[in-house]
């Protein structure tokens, strides 16, 4: 691997943390359906895994008629979100043995995730493996979600490495292939809560998958 750069998603990726979306639609059914289930539609489903909380108290308050306003929907979410990131997040495994190698090889590391900023720190702080990261990107600072490779192609200018050595790792099929698309090589990795996990293999250029390790990687690098 010819990496001077790394570009972390966060869940899914970092953190074992995707199984929340059965929670959250069920916390959604007792909070505004009286307990009966909460069932977006297929396509928003895919849409609210992978985009920002803004996005998701649109989608929530104007589409599905929740809560009093958008702001409420926001500040619920987080709220939610801060629970789970704090109690219940474990990392994925073999995270912590590969950040610590990147780390003692000198490489550079930033996130990119959909997730909030202030999420993100809660739990990476939490399971002791923030320290490893120059920095953050957010893609609702940076207005796009991973349908678009701003938010890649910020963090890339934040490591300030040369195009093509920054690589992304990812658990999300449709963000592998806008890294992909955008000239990043790709570290993909399977979670049993993401999908269309059979591209995702297609198109990364290594690939982490069900039952091993992101250690694997570590005699690949320096």
């Amino acid at each position: 691997m010819n990496i001077k750069g790394a570009i972390f998603d966060c869940d899914g990726t970092l953190v074992d943390s995707l199984g929340f979306w059965e929670l959250f639609y069920k916390k959604i059914g007792e909070r505004y359906f009286g307990g009966a289930p909460f069932l977006p539609t297929a396509e928003d489903d895919h849409a609210m895994r992978t985009q920002t909380v803004g996005f998701l108290a649109d989608l929530m308050h104007n589409k599905y008629g929740l809560g009093e306003s958008e702001q409420e929907i926001a500040d619920w979410c987080l709220e939610i979100f801060g629970w789970y990131y704090r109690e219940c997040v474990p990392l994925k495994d073999g995270i912590r043995e590969l950040l610590a190698h990147l780390h003692a090889c000198g490489i550079r590391m930033c996130i990119a995730s959909a997730a909030e900023r202030e999420m993100i720190e809660l739990v990476l702080s939490c399971r002791g493996v923030l320290h490893y990261f120059d920095g953050i990107v957010s893609c609702s600072e940076i207005g796009a979600g991973k349908d678009r490779p701003d938010v890649f192609l910020a963090a890339e200018k934040f490591l300030g490495v040369p195009h093509g050595t920054a690589w992304v790792f990812e658990d999300s099929a449709l963000a592998i292939e806008t890294a992909k698309s955008a000239g990043f090589p790709v570290v993909g990795c399977y979670d049993k809560n993401s999908f269309a996990q059979d591209r995702a293999r297609r198109l990364c250029d290594e690939y982490i998958d069900d039952g091993e390790s992101f250690a694997k990687l570590i005699p690949l690098i320096g």
